[in-house]
Formats: structure tokens, C-alpha cells, sequence
């Protein structure tokens, strides 16, 4: 077998386009990400991002910001084909990320891997909260019901309170990103509602490997559990769910439902010391979107 050294300074550097989309799954699958081309066609559209390129015009490395609201740029796809990692490639996508952040007066954030922690640390990202990762192959599917509250399917009226709503929770607006996930899995896209106020909602997409269920918000733990068991029923897996950590009472439901914790994050910010309500976040969209 005959190995080959392939030189960085080959590699060329380029905007990333929507017709990269289908190179850009082929990369994050490499790295067993769950993202779909439509997932990477929305955020090249709505963000920035940057690629490395060999001289045949393949994308080996990537990364992409994602600008919220004109106060916060969410971070990700930081990705690098295996056979040219170690190089140093990922660490100038991501200054050259961070100094966009910087002239757009931004601040940014990002969830991490434990190994992603310790890069993104020294270049000023704080913790915010950890994030557990669940899966499932087949929930053990068992409504829910609060007294007082009524969940439905979400509708046309709806959408713009969702959006709304997602803000508070977030911490900015992100209506294009709502809007992109509201009608991904709408048979999956529920709303709760307590005297005609919307009190919670869930949503969910599909993945390459699995379904992706978040963000979820809620007033309080039992909402949450009632949106995604209604959200979940007739699901067959793999499902994921990225749960905050204080949200400790929602994961004993989950676990109790046949999921299992299967990766840490942590959420972190760089300029910025918080960022919305966690207390009302129950699951997050994913570390793609924030």
C-alpha cells in the first residue's frame, strides 16, 4: 500500500455555494454527521461559509457562520476530510470565521464536542450550559396529557408565535431557520396552548442518520414531555434529542421513554456572557443551528 502526503498549501480556499451542498453532506457523513443536503443548501444560503478545495475542485474542509439577528453569529460545520486533518486547516477556517464575527460586530456562539471545548477555550468561548445527546431506536410511546393545556399540529396561524416564541427561548430571532424547520417534518410540528396562549411548541427534522427532534420549548418540564410524546407517536428510529443538562427532569422522562444519553456538548459563547431563556429550552435544534 503506497501512502500519499497530500501538502495544505495545495489545497485552495473558496466561498461556499449551494451548488457545494451535495460535497458538503459527503463530508459531514464522513465525520457520521446526521445533516441532509437541504440542511447544508439553508445554512449556505442564509450564512457565511468558507471551503478549502483540492486542485480537482473537491471540498475537504468547511465551515460556516450563521448570523442571527445582527447580534449573535451561531458557528458550525467545522469539518475536515481525515486524510487532511492535522494540518492545521481547521484551526485557520476558524480564524478566519472569527474575524467575520469581529468585523460584523458579532458576538458567537456554538455547541462543542469535549475535544472541540479545549480549541474553542482559548479563543474566547465561555460555557453556557452542557447538552446530552439522546437516541432511540423505537420510543415507548406514551401520551401525555396537562391539565389545562391543549396541543395540535401547527398551523398557518401559529407559525409567526413559534417564531416569536423560539426568540425569547433562543435569544434572538432566527426566522428563517424556524420557518425552515416548521415545515421539515410538519407532521411532527406541535404547539401547546393553555387559555389561547401558546405555552410550548415542538419541532423536528429529518436527518441522514436519524430524526432530529428540536428545538423544544416550554413553560415547565410536563409541557415538554406532552409535545414531544404527541410529536413522537407512530416515530419509528433512530430519533436524536440534545437536551440541556439542567433540564434534569426531562431526561429521567426521556430516559423512562427508551432513550438513551449518547454524547455530551457544551454550549458556548464568545462575546457575549448569555444568550436567551434557558430555563424554557428543552431541546435544541442542534449544534448545526444553535
Amino acid at each position: 500500500m503506497t501512502f500519499v502526503t497530500v501538502r495544505t498549501d495545495a489545497l485552495r480556499a473558496g466561498p461556499l455555494r449551494e451548488e457545494h451542498a451535495e460535497h458538503g453532506v459527503r463530508l459531514s457523513a464522513e465525520a457520521s454527521w446526521n445533516q441532509t443536503t437541504d440542511d447544508w443548501r439553508l445554512m449556505i444560503r442564509h450564512g457565511h461559509g468558507w471551503g478549502r478545495f483540492t486542485q480537482t475542485g473537491q471540498l475537504v474542509a468547511t465551515t460556516l457562520l450563521l448570523p442571527y439577528d445582527q447580534r449573535i453569529a451561531w458557528l458550525a460545520m467545522v469539518l475536515v476530510a481525515e486524510r487532511h486533518r492535522h494540518q492545521g486547516i481547521a484551526s485557520a477556517l476558524l480564524s478566519q470565521a472569527l474575524q467575520r464575527c469581529d468585523e460584523l460586530g458579532l458576538a458567537a456562539g456554538l455547541d462543542a464536542t469535549p475535544d472541540g471545548r479545549r480549541v474553542y477555550r482559548p479563543h474566547g468561548f465561555l460555557d453556557l450550559f452542557g447538552l446530552q445527546r439522546f437516541q432511540c431506536a423505537r420510543p415507548r410511546h406514551r401520551a401525555v396529557e396537562v391539565e389545562g393545556v391543549a396541543l395540535r399540529e401547527l398551523g398557518a396561524i401559529d407559525a409567526t408565535r413559534v417564531i416569536g416564541l423560539d426568540a425569547e427561548v433562543f435569544g434572538v430571532p432566527r426566522p428563517a431557520i424556524v420557518t425552515y424547520l416548521q415545515n421539515a417534518e410538519p407532521r411532527r410540528a406541535v404547539v401547546a396552548k393553555s387559555t389561547g396562549r401558546l405555552v410550548g411548541f415542538a419541532l423536528a427534522r429529518p436527518g441522514r442518520r436519524a430524526l432530529h427532534l428540536g428545538p423544544v420549548a416550554a413553560q415547565r418540564a410536563e409541557i415538554a414531555q406532552a409535545l414531544v410524546s404527541r410529536a413522537l407517536a407512530g416515530a419509528r428510529g433512530p430519533i436524536v434529542i440534545d437536551v440541556p443538562d439542567h433540564q434534569d427532569r426531562f431526561q429521567a422522562w426521556l430516559t423512562s421513554a427508551g432513550f438513551v444519553p449518547v454524547r455530551p456538548f457544551t454550549r458556548m459563547l464568545r462575546g457575549t456572557a448569555a444568550l436567551g431563556d434557558p430555563k424554557r429550552a428543552f431541546a435544541v435544534a442542534g449544534p448545526e443551528l444553535g
